[in-house]
């Protein structure tokens, strides 16, 4: 419920047409107009205006997002020209003057918004107009040093808002959540996703399991992020690391197979190539001791690939986790003059 509005409110997710791997969602609390207020939804003509606007094709910001970095870099158009200015662009830096074995890193999107502090200070033209931040990584929703970026964001866009009379759009290409990448969160659940991928609902899944299951909400968020990877026998859908690939093609005499597809499918792949295989190894003479290698080879290879699906489930569900987290914050930190974006 719109405290001010009275109106309910939710969060919108909407994914417009695109070109391939240019895919724009909006992530905004959307309520109906009111007298002297209108919806957080923010509707560009179509994603070729804000990518245009962002320009994150140019090979100035290419090079930090192929390095997989966190950075930041903050936009503002001109409110007559319409004209795109810079402000600044930021990595995440150590502040190392905290006393001896004390470092803490300051995030890029705190030195961003000190940066556009000044610039509006020093300015008195960028009123009444649309200010754009990107950030490689969703907003940090909590920092152990001081306060989370997404805090300081909301913030700050109520301020920028009140004495400038902006709005402010954040862009983001990674959900970070509240843990980042890290798939340690995974790991602590005890998750046993065989048992989450077979239940067809939550109340199967408990009485199936010996030990303390995940919440109703876990549930729900692990069977979302796992159900579009499921092919049409119910089996996970993947493609194989780089380092899973380079062994099997190692090992195998035909590596002409494909990388994606179901355990089963790469099992059977293994099966039926190990003959080939391993008769092309002159120096194991057929036998006993020649049948024990393949077999062991063959247990061998499927370790890999099982430790290859989980570690690819535990990245799919870590996403969706953040994701999860992230526009819990939008929904409860509900801020007229800021709106959120997500771009692939």
């Amino acid at each position: 419920m719109n405290e001010l509005t009275g109106e309910n409110t939710t969060l919108k997710k909407t994914k417009e047409d695109s070109k391939p791997g240019e895919n724009i969602i909006s992530y905004s609390l959307c309520s109906p107009p009111t007298s002297g207020k209108t919806s957080n939804q923010r509707n560009f003509k179509n994603n070729d205006e804000l990518l245009s606007i962002l320009n994150t094709k140019n090979e100035y910001y290419k090079k930090y997002i192929y390095s997989d970095k966190q950075f930041a870099f903050a936009k503002i158009m001109h409110p007559v020209s319409k004209e795109i200015h810079d402000i600044g662009i930021f990595e995440p830096q150590k502040e190392t003057n905290l006393g001896k074995k004390k470092i803490r890193m300051i995030h890029s999107e705190k030195l961003l918004t000190t940066e556009i502090d000044n610039f509006l200070e020093k300015s008195n033209e960028f009123q009444h107009t649309k200010l754009f931040i990107y950030t490689l990584n969703s907003p940090c929703l909590q920092d152990k040093d001081c306060e989370s970026c997404m805090d300081l964001l909301t913030k700050q866009a109520k301020e920028w808002n009140k004495l400038y009379s902006i709005e402010t759009i954040v862009v983001f290409s990674k959900w970070y959540g509240k843990t980042g990448f890290s798939t340690r969160t995974i790991k602590q659940l005890n998750l046993n996703l065989n048992l989450i991928i077979n239940s067809t609902n939550y109340e199967m899944y408990k009485e199936q399991l010996n030990c303390q299951s995940i919440s109703l909400e876990m549930f729900k968020i692990i069977k979302h992020a796992i159900a579009p990877l499921l092919d049409s026998n119910g089996e996970v859908h993947f493609k194989l690391s780089k380092s899973a690939q380079n062994q099997l093609t190692k090992r195998m005499k035909n590596n002409s197979f494909n990388f994606n597809g179901t355990l089963k499918e790469f099992k059977k792949v293994i099966t039926s190539g190990a003959q080939d295989y391993f008769a092309s190894l002159k120096n194991i003479p057929p036998g006993k001791d020649f049948q024990q290698n393949k077999v062991k080879q063959c247990k061998e290879l499927d370790k890999i690939l099982e430790k290859d699906l989980n570690t690819f489930l535990e990245i799919e569900i870590t996403e969706a986790i953040n994701e999860n987290d992230v526009c819990d914050y939008i929904k409860k930190h509900h801020v007229e003059c800021l709106s959120f974006f997500f771009i692939t």
